[in-house]
């Protein structure tokens, strides 16, 4: 993994900055009040976009009893960054429940992000599961509590702050993979923070290697490796699909698509896959209740008003689980 003191290390073309001040309307002229860079400008806008993010899935939660549901996810979309962001909880509680079944042990659940910033998913995932109590729909609770909590980010920042903020549970960060030890239950990373992260197809199967149960998302080159300056001022490297399914056959476990997420990007050259990765008995199993829960919530509220945002319905509707090679085998070849 990269280890930079902040984003724009490797390429001086490129510089994050965050700047605020004003617009004087009647002089017509911008007026400057302050402008950080690099890994700073970076913390503080990322800071303040997930706290938002925390914000609401406090204030939706403490209010459960008295928000109507359309309220309820009327506020989802107009305070949520990622809209799929409720979609992604469910996901990773349903990975959690697979890897609690599939246990002999008293050993607590163990939960590892890359790039976990201020580890607002534990607050999704305790409004996901209350509002799943709200609606009845029957689904073992996870003890979030409980859970060991393992996060890996560059950022420093983010590192102390993601442990500050979340003070009751069991969280611990890093800004190195040879902190983390032992094999985790469940690994989870959005793509962007992969594209910034993962300079080789063995590093990325080097973290699929650190859990049970696996759920990523990651857009992968159909050609060529390259890199690419994004709005954030880091350059992002999308991985040759060949090499990394060469590299893949050394892991024992199995890479599932979720194909209504996954698409082919013929102009850019890519194609995006939402993956499940973990040996077939767990993937199954994972599939199973994946689809129970979500049937589930579709039954509860899918009448009611904007529910698709919510459930992220809109890329559900054509979609099921095939294993990768079925999917490449349909789109790419």
């Amino acid at each position: 993994m990269q280890n930079n003191k902040f984003y724009g290390t490797e390429k001086v073309s490129s510089i994050s900055y965050l700047e605020f001040g004003a617009i004087d309307l009647d002089a017509s002229r911008k007026l400057v009040w302050d402008l950080k860079l690099h890994q700073k400008a970076y913390d503080w806008y990322m800071h303040a976009r997930y706290s938002n993010d925390i914000l609401y899935y406090l204030t939706a939660g403490e209010k459960l009893d008295s928000l109507t549901l359309e309220e309820i996810i009327m506020m989802y979309s107009e305070e949520v960054h990622h809209k799929d962001d409720f979609s992604g909880s469910i996901s990773k509680l349903v990975a959690l429940a697979v890897a609690a079944a599939q246990s002999n042990s008293d050993t607590p659940l163990s939960f590892f992000e890359l790039g976990q910033t201020l580890f607002g998913c534990i607050d999704a995932m305790k409004f996901c599961q209350s509002l799943m109590t709200q609606l009845g729909i029957a689904q073992k609770p996870i003890k979030l509590q409980e859970v060991q909590w393992h996060g890996l980010d560059i950022s420093e920042f983010f590192n102390r702050l993601s442990v500050v903020m979340h003070s009751g549970y069991n969280l611990h960060t890093y800004n190195d993979m040879k902190h983390l030890h032992g094999k985790q239950d469940v690994f989870f990373a959005k793509g962007v923070t992969l594209l910034y992260a993962v300079r080789n197809v063995s590093q990325l199967v080097e973290l699929l290697d650190t859990a049970k149960i696996c759920i990523f998302d990651y857009s992968f080159a159909t050609h060529e490796e390259h890199e690419v300056i994004i709005g954030s001022g880091k350059a992002v490297k999308y991985l040759w699909l060949d090499d990394f399914l060469q590299k893949l056959q050394e892991l024992p476990g199995k890479v599932y698509i979720k194909k209504g997420n996954s698409f082919l990007d013929s102009k850019n050259k890519r194609v995006t896959l939402d993956c499940l990765y973990a040996e077939d008995n767990y993937c199954r199993e994972y599939i199973s209740i994946d689809n129970t829960v979500r049937s589930a919530f579709v039954s509860k509220i899918g009448q009611v008003k904007g529910a698709e945002i919510l459930l992220d319905q809109e890329n559900d509707r054509n979609s099921g689980w095939i294993l990768l090679a079925d999917f490449i085998s349909m789109n790419l070849r």
